[in-house]
């Protein structure tokens, strides 16, 4: 015999306290409301748990890669060092890697040469093109 009600349970089955939240959220069955509202998951008080993202100027990093130089000769742990300067070990190894053994005005100085490198570069893969186009027109293949 069929059961006539049968309804699957892979549709009700939650994996983890976001998902009963979110279920709860959707349905609109949040109850009580809660003491603290940025204790909550969804939504209310999630700029307080991520950090802030902010792009370095060259000038800074040369300056918090000298930071974690002194702290590292103080006696300090390189990732404690990195903690104190305020960014993650990838992000530090990163900036090592291509801000090394610069000093600020040569950050400067990189930067301009970086800009001009893609700006030649460009003007040449248009040169290129426009080449190709008019070997093209003159061949008679279009």
């Amino acid at each position: 015999a069929a059961r006539r009600h049968h309804i699957p349970r892979a549709q009700y089955r939650v994996r983890n306290w976001r998902q009963y939240d979110a279920g709860l959220k959707r349905r609109g069955d949040l109850g009580l409301p809660p003491e603290k509202w940025s204790s909550l998951r969804y939504g209310f008080g999630q700029e307080d748990m991520t950090m802030a993202r902010k792009r370095h100027a060259g000038e800074e990093i040369v300056a918090k890669l000298r930071q974690v130089d002194v702290l590292t000769a103080q006696g300090r742990p390189v990732a404690e060092a990195v903690r104190a300067i305020g960014v993650t070990g990838v992000t530090y190894y990163r900036w090592r890697s291509g801000y090394g053994g610069l000093k600020g005005d040569q950050v400067k100085r990189l930067k301009e040469l970086e800009a001009e490198n893609t700006r030649l570069r460009r003007a040449v893969s248009d040169l290129t093109l426009e080449k190709l186009i008019l070997k093209e027109a003159a061949a008679g293949n279009f």
